[in-house]
């Protein structure tokens, strides 16, 4: 198996518990918009998006996806976030911290 097969496989069975320490490092109560949010929906609306964005970014790692179709996947990803209601109502400056932290 290629090395960065391995990696892939690695990183991938490991994407729900990057998703779930993201979430609990959060700082909801100095947070805005949809990471600050209490309903249950979003909460778990925005945990599926982040989880999303560990399985696409795991992509660059698999030797059976070119980089184009990593490209058009990751588009994909960011095209339905940037159209999300939640993060449309979020400042974008929290949004990019969150992103860095991920």
């Amino acid at each position: 198996m290629h090395r960065n097969h391995k990696l892939y496989h690695f990183l991938v069975e490991r994407t729900w518990s990057l998703t779930e320490n993201w979430y609990e490092s959060l700082d909801k109560e100095n947070s805005l918009g949809v990471y600050a949010s209490n309903d249950p929906l979003v909460i778990d609306k925005v945990k599926q998006q982040n989880h999303e964005f560990h399985i696409r970014f795991c992509k660059v790692f698999d030797n059976n996806e070119s980089s184009e179709q990593f490209s058009i996947h990751f588009d994909e990803w960011i095209n339905s976030i940037s159209k999300d209601e939640e993060h449309l109502n979020t400042p974008i400056d929290v949004i990019l911290h969150e992103f860095f932290v991920t």
